[in-house]
């Protein structure tokens, strides 16, 4: 799983959760949207918790990655 910004057609951009598997990816969860970069870091890092809290315990949290644009 990795936490992604994604740039909208309205020029906001969307902090999304997602997990990629045979190749496909898959929004987990959208955390919502800003326009600023203070509220794209808070999106980020509330993002980056949930993640944290629902891995299994085979998935190590090094292995969760933060893209940035």
């Amino acid at each position: 799983m990795y936490v992604r910004r994604k740039l909208n057609k309205t020029g906001t951009v969307s902090v999304q959760v997602i997990s990629k598997r045979y190749g496909k990816s898959k929004v987990i969860r959208s955390f919502g949207t800003g326009g600023i970069e203070q509220e794209l870091v808070r999106l980020e890092e509330h993002a980056l918790q949930s993640v944290h809290q629902n891995c299994s315990t085979d998935t190590h949290p090094d292995s969760i990655i933060l893209f940035l644009p």
